[in-house]
């Protein structure tokens, strides 16, 4: 008859936190960076889904998502965690907008001319309050 001793250490499941989205504007850093928090993990493989300028590290059990994106759009990103046990992903959204902006030449009118102006817009979705106008002179989005 053999006898055998030893130790037997049952580690738990790799777990991460969850983030909300995050929406910034096209080549406006990510500021604060996204976190998630890990238990278990010994590091990350590689990111998918992330915008184009944002990259994913991984350094004392917090993923850290940081960059500044360089492309529009919804980016679902997934970023699987290695070591410990179980398969486990960080997954979370970043929205990237196109920064609006509309440009207005300058009109000269006489008093108590009627103006009509339609300025077009790429990437507005609305307009905000409408400063320095004459008295009399409105604006509005359609």
């Amino acid at each position: 008859m053999v006898n055998a001793t030893g130790t037997i250490i049952v580690t738990p499941n790799n777990t991460v936190t969850s983030n909300a989205a995050r929406t910034l504007c096209i080549n406006s850093a990510l500021s604060p960076a996204i976190t998630h928090t890990t238990t278990g993990a010994t590091g990350i493989g590689t990111a998918t889904g992330l915008p184009a300028g944002v990259t994913a590290a991984w350094a004392s059990n917090t993923i850290t998502i940081s960059g500044t994106p360089t492309a529009a759009g919804t980016f679902n990103y997934t970023i699987p965690l290695t070591g410990g046990c179980g398969t486990v992903n960080a997954t979370g959204q970043i929205i990237v907008n196109i920064n609006t902006a509309a440009t207005v030449a300058n009109t000269t009118l006489c008093i108590g001319t009627t103006i009509s102006r339609t300025q077009a817009t790429t990437g507005a979705t609305g307009i905000g309050t409408a400063t320095g106008l004459p008295a009399g002179v409105t604006v509005s989005w359609a």
